[in-house]
């Protein structure tokens, strides 16, 4: 589903977003930027066995296993808010996923 950071009295120029999963070790820094759409992604997940991958993908992910993961992409940067589309992919074991996310104008 989509979620809207609205209303916010300025032109957003970036996000950061921080992102983690309750009572385990799976986290992710991500950052997006207006010009050009860019992501970059810093992720501790499972998959990798605790090490760090860069990804332009994605500005959040969590990757429960090889086809369990959460995502957050930005779907339109307005003039006072931004977009942002939340997907699961696969099925599985349910966890609860806490984000937060800073926007910079």
């Amino acid at each position: 589903g989509n979620v809207t950071l609205g209303s916010l009295g300025f032109k957003p120029m970036a996000l950061w977003c921080l992102m983690g999963v309750n009572a385990n070790s799976l986290v992710s820094w991500g950052f997006a930027e207006r010009q050009g759409d860019k992501a970059v992604l810093l992720n501790n997940d499972d998959i990798t066995d605790g090490t760090y991958v860069l990804t332009s993908d994605f500005f959040g992910e969590l990757r429960f296993d090889g086809s369990n993961h959460v995502n957050l992409t930005v779907s339109s940067w307005e003039d006072d808010s931004v977009i942002i589309t939340k997907s699961k992919d696969g099925s599985g074991s349910s966890a609860t996923v806490a984000y937060k996310i800073l926007v910079m104008g």
